[in-house]
């Protein structure tokens, strides 16, 4: 924790001698008397996975940067809501791995509504391509520990366990091995370099995300690099000097360079990449004299 608390202070200490200042968004207050903000980095996913309660406080937000186009969000609201829910986080990945050329795969997957039976679930494994043993993940990615829950099933017995609704996945026979892949150097032995480089590239562009992590696993057979979850803003904890990184961000989107923002770091790109085994409040970054 001590460790910690001298990075953090290190970290705004940098910013400031930049010229920038950080504060915390209170989001019980009218944001237009917090600001203004030239860039606000965010951990809403939860919040966005949130009941229909706090429906006001999520259009509060989206009207606020609607009015301010000046200000980056880190990462946009619209791109956060993809990842909240697997089902359009998988649709989209699955849409991109057609491309010609693309070496990013995902396992065949179907959403199984809720109070599903039996045989309609077979059939929609069925219709899927899907085989047992499956994968079944909730539908909700972010809010709650049970977001991160999965359980697997091998046969039509092990239906009779399936918690619905969820997103039924096809199993890959992966040597137990799941690698989480950031986008700086490696950290252990690793999948195809090249391969990772791509598959965050991709996804990057097309989910218009900077903040986010990829867990990869192998196939042991055919060697295929398959994606089996996108999750925003993750704990970065295998990423070697992450906190200048964020501020080689910080500083490229505010000085509106937006292409590759953490190639530049050590002047090439690398992928940071982990083998497995915030709150609701924002963070917003002013130019001094702003305010």
């Amino acid at each position: 924790m001590a460790n910690n608390l001298v990075i953090y202070l290190f970290y705004f200490q940098l910013c400031r001698s930049h010229g920038f200042e950080f504060i915390e968004i209170d989001l019980n207050m009218d944001l237009e008397q917090q600001g203004p903000f030239d860039v606000v980095i965010h951990k809403w996913s939860d919040l966005l996975a949130a009941p229909s309660d706090v429906s006001n406080l999520i259009y509060d937000l989206q009207n606020y940067f609607s009015n301010h186009p000046e200000t980056i969000m880190l990462d946009p609201i619209a791109s956060v809501c993809t990842l909240v829910d697997r089902s359009r986080t998988y649709a989209a990945v699955s849409e991109y791995s057609k491309e010609p050329n693309s070496c990013l795969h995902i396992p065949n997957f179907v959403t199984i509504p809720e109070n599903t039976d039996k045989h309609p679930i077979l059939t929609l494994l069925k219709n899927a391509k899907i085989r047992f043993p499956i994968v079944c993940k909730p539908i909700v990615a972010h809010g709650s520990s049970l977001s991160h829950t999965m359980c697997i099933i091998f046969n039509e017995a092990g239906l009779k366990d399936l918690k619905s609704p969820c997103v039924a996945q096809q199993f890959i026979n992966h040597n137990a091995e799941l690698f989480k892949c950031d986008e700086k150097r490696p950290v252990n032995a690793m999948p195809d370099d090249a391969i990772i480089s791509s598959i965050v590239r991709k996804l990057r562009t097309s989910l218009d995300l900077k903040l986010f992590g990829v867990d990869v696993i192998i196939d042991n057979i055919t060697g295929l690099h398959y994606v089996i979850d996108v999750n925003f803003f993750p704990g970065y904890d295998g990423f070697p000097n992450f906190f200048a990184s964020l501020f080689k961000l910080f500083y490229q989107v505010i000085e509106g360079k937006r292409g590759d923002c953490f190639e530049e770091i050590n002047g090439n790109h690398q992928n940071g990449i982990t083998r497995n085994g915030i709150s609701h409040n924002g963070v917003a970054s002013q130019s001094s004299g702003q305010k």
